[in-house]
Formats: structure tokens, C-alpha cells, sequence
């Protein structure tokens, strides 16, 4: 609870000073806040998950094979290395897919509209016809309501 506590108040500060920071020096725009809500605590967890194996030899002596049997004989050092690994393999594959799809969303089929063309719905509406009058009666209506 302790550390899930801390990383969530790790990934709140984040979001409120280090997007803010990645955006404004590093032209770095994290749209939905990944890095603070996946990356940060993610790192987090898997360094402290390591230390935690590192740890369970106190508590379990040389093997956690008894206790944890997907572990075949690992000693907890040995263990913490594997946490270790799937962490590094984790950020290896974010880091890689992430800036695979950073290109390709940067590339000219996917740019923006023009910014006279930004909050304006029109093309939306093409076929759609509304009478001043009518238009008129609707506020009304909405107004009364």
C-alpha cells in the first residue's frame, strides 16, 4: 500500500510538472499523460519489485522455489535479475513502438487541419439545411425548457 500510494502521488506530480516541462523543452506533447500514468509508476514498480525478490531471501532463505514455483530454483538475486530484464525489455518496447508511432503519425497524411479550419464543424453540417425560422423556434423551445 505504501509504495502503491507513493507512486501514485509520484505519477500525480508528473502529470502536473513533468509534462509541463517535456512540453516545453523537450517538444515532447503526451496527449493522455502515458508517461505519468503508466511509465513512472511502471518504472517504479519494476525497480521495486526487484528490490523486493532481492529482499525475499530474508524471508525465504536461498530458494523461493517452495513458495513460488514458477521460479524453478532461482535464488532471489537471480530473480531480481529476470525483474530487472522485464523491465528493461518493457521500456525497450514502449520506447521503440512509441517513437515507430510518433513517426508515422508525423508524417503528412496525418497532419492537422489548417488553423482557420480548427473548431469549425461546417464540413459536418454539409447536408444539413436549417431555416432561420426554424432555427429561431429551437432556441425558444431550448430557452422555455
Amino acid at each position: 500500500m505504501i509504495v502503491g500510494f507513493i507512486t501514485g502521488c509520484v505519477s500525480a506530480y508528473g502529470f502536473a510538472f513533468i509534462s509541463t516541462f517535456m512540453k516545453e523543452h523537450l517538444k515532447l506533447h503526451d496527449t493522455c499523460g502515458v508517461i505519468n500514468l503508466h511509465g513512472i509508476p511502471g518504472v517504479m514498480g519494476g525497480l521495486i519489485s526487484a528490490i523486493v525478490a532481492v529482499r525475499a531471501g530474508d524471508t525465504f532463505g536461498d530458494s523461493l522455489n517452495p513458495t513460488y514455483p514458477f521460479t524453478t530454483g532461482r535464488t532471489p538475486q537471480v530473480q531480481a535479475g529476470y525483474q530487472l530484464a522485464g523491465l528493461c525489455i518493457a521500456l525497450g518496447i514502449a520506447i521503440t513502438t512509441g517513437l515507430f508511432t510518433g513517426f508515422i503519425t508525423s508524417q503528412s497524411f496525418f497532419q492537422p487541419p489548417p488553423e482557420e479550419n480548427l473548431f469549425d464543424d461546417k464540413h459536418h453540417w454539409a447536408n444539413c439545411v436549417i431555416e432561420h425560422e426554424e432555427l429561431h423556434e429551437l432556441k425558444k423551445q431550448m430557452e422555455a425548457a
